[in-house]
Formats: C-alpha cells, sequence, structure tokens
C-alpha cells in the first residue's frame, strides 16, 4: 500500500489525472453532440429527406463520420496546448 500513496504525490500522477478528466470531457462533449445528430436526423424517419450524401445516410454522415472528423481535430489541437511531456523515470 505504501507504494501507492508514493506515486499519487507525485508529479506525473497529477498532469496524468487532469489530462485524463480534460479527456473525458472532450469524450462526453463529443458523445452527446453525435448521439443529438443521431436522433434529431435518423429518429422517426421512414426516408431520408435529406438523402444519401456519399452513399451514407444523411443521420449516419453528420453524426458520426462529420463529428468525428471535426473532434479529431479538436482533440489533437487539445493535446498540444494542454497536455504536457512528463518522464516516467
Amino acid at each position: 500500500m505504501g507504494e501507492f500513496e508514493a506515486i499519487k504525490e507525485g508529479k506525473a500522477f497529477k498532469i496524468a489525472k487532469k489530462e485524463a478528466k480534460i479527456t473525458l470531457a472532450v469524450w462526453i462533449i463529443q458523445s452527446v453532440i453525435m448521439l443529438g445528430f443521431f436522433f434529431a436526423l435518423g429518429y422517426y424517419r421512414t426516408d431520408d429527406p435529406l438523402g444519401f450524401p456519399l452513399g451514407l445516410p444523411s443521420w449516419y454522415l453528420f453524426g458520426g463520420i462529420i463529428t468525428g472528423i471535426i473532434f479529431l481535430f479538436i482533440m489533437i489541437f487539445v493535446v498540444k496546448k494542454y497536455f504536457t511531456e512528463v518522464s516516467l523515470e
């Protein structure tokens, strides 16, 4: 038990905890937005009024593909701006 207490007090642990919270927050925001698109564009639809852009249903294209690509770039920005390189020694 003593070695775990030393890890919790370390600088690397504090940084990892902060980065995990940031990552979880971005993931929750992305999930809410994706599910919002899925629900708004796909629920109760028998046919797709927006058509099939790129051969995909519009609810999947806007909710899954485009939102995923946007959040990929958001996560790259967050990692470069807020994450720090930590030595594990």
